[in-house]
């Protein structure tokens, strides 16, 4: 099944010429009949790309900075035995284990 797009523009020209009408009234049913028609596709589909266009989308997650799976302390508490293992291991030529083993060795602690 084809999606038909219709061009924001369209949308928001729909609206205003929407907006001057009052409600319940006989043009605003012709005015969507009309647009519906002309891009191909149903009033219902053009009612929901109405709904859809008018909201914001947000740029962030809602629980942005906060850890999924581990609560703010656990977290902390988490890094701390990474970076004690990193800094632990380092030999006489200051190589130490990698971060990703690091992190294995870490989650068998935890």
């Amino acid at each position: 099944m084809i999606r038909k797009k219709i061009p924001s523009e369209a949308l928001t020209n729909l609206r205003h010429r929407l907006d001057m009408l009052p409600s319940r009234c006989q043009e605003r049913r012709q005015l969507m009949e009309e647009t519906a028609s002309l891009y191909g596709v149903s009033i219902d589909t053009l009612y929901r790309a109405l709904r859809n266009s008018s909201r914001p989308k947000s740029i962030n997650r809602s629980d942005s900075g906060t850890p999924r799976k581990l609560s703010q302390v656990e977290m902390e508490l988490y890094c701390e035995v990474i970076a004690a293992t990193k800094i632990r291991t380092c030999n006489k030529k200051g190589r130490h284990v990698s971060t990703a083993r690091s992190l294995t060795f870490g989650e068998i602690i935890h």
